[in-house]
């Protein structure tokens, strides 16, 4: 059984707090719908691992923030090659 500070820290903190700071402090060129999206994937990445496996509570920043940081940027990467092509 896990206990309700894990649980709480996975679902509030696994939406990418520190990587939503990360993106909008040091990536100007991301824009916010982007930026929304990954946030909905960190937090179904993180949730898929705190139900899933076993590791420590404190990883879900890490894994929320680098899931924020890199799914921003790829979508941000996609969405102007898109709509350069257009």
């Amino acid at each position: 059984m896990r206990s309700f500070i894990a649980w709480l820290h996975a679902l509030a903190l696994g939406l990418g707090g520190p990587g939503l700071f990360v993106v909008a402090f040091f990536l100007r060129r991301v824009t916010a719908t982007p930026v929304l999206l990954a946030a909905l994937v960190a937090q179904a990445t993180v949730l898929a691992l705190f139900f899933a496996s076993d590791i420590g509570f404190l990883w879900y920043n890490v894994i929320g923030c680098a899931t924020v940081v890199g799914v921003s940027v790829l979508t941000e990467v996609v969405r102007r090659q898109w709509r350069g092509a257009r």
